[in-house]
């Protein structure tokens, strides 16, 4: 057996030189364990992959990190849309306000793409937005009818009420049921 052989490295947190054996290099090496646990405990803008604080979330909004505004989340995150509209009214925004984005682009964050509305004129709002992309037309009668969306999928034949559904049935079916004499 031959003599073990070491490497000059610097240490990834401070740039001290150290040796360590060559069969324990990593990518990034310390000098002790307590570089090591201040380079783990950095801030998120010192990590080599930080991409400037701003993020989209699964639901769609965009979030920037800013820790101490008054509507931070537990993340250190902000929805972009508050600081945009309270940047636009001058103020911060009351608990019964909300930012309603018009065109319905959750990442358009645009001062002139966003309303300020209370939370209940934002749920009638949203509500008949949904209403209408569900809107479906009548087979019979050609009225415009709300469909649950698990409805659409079930059915394709969509009617108003029993009676368009019934004279469309007769019409359709016509001489189906007749029996031969």
């Amino acid at each position: 057996m031959g003599k073990r052989k070491y490497v000059e490295i610097e240490c990834a947190y401070c740039s001290k030189p150290r040796s360590i054996r060559s069969d324990s290099v990593k990518v990034n090496n310390f000098c002790g364990p307590r570089c090591s646990q201040k380079f783990r405990l950095r801030t998120p803008e010192d990590h080599p992959s930080w991409k400037g604080g701003r993020r989209k979330t699964t639901a769609g909004y965009m979030e920037v990190r800013i820790r101490d505004h008054h509507r931070v989340r537990g993340n250190g995150y902000v929805f972009e849309h508050i600081i945009v509209m309270e940047e636009k009214i001058g103020r911060r925004l009351r608990q019964n306000e909300q930012c309603h984005h018009i065109d319905g682009d959750k990442t358009n964050n645009k001062p002139d793409n966003l309303q300020l509305v209370d939370i209940a004129e934002h749920a009638r709002i949203t509500g008949r937005e949904r209403r209408n992309k569900n809107m479906v037309q009548c087979l019979m009668c050609d009225e415009k009818v709300y469909r649950k969306p698990r409805e659409q999928k079930k059915n394709k034949n969509t009617f108003c009420s029993r009676r368009c559904l019934g004279l469309w049935t007769k019409i359709n079916n016509k001489g189906v049921f007749n029996i031969a004499k």
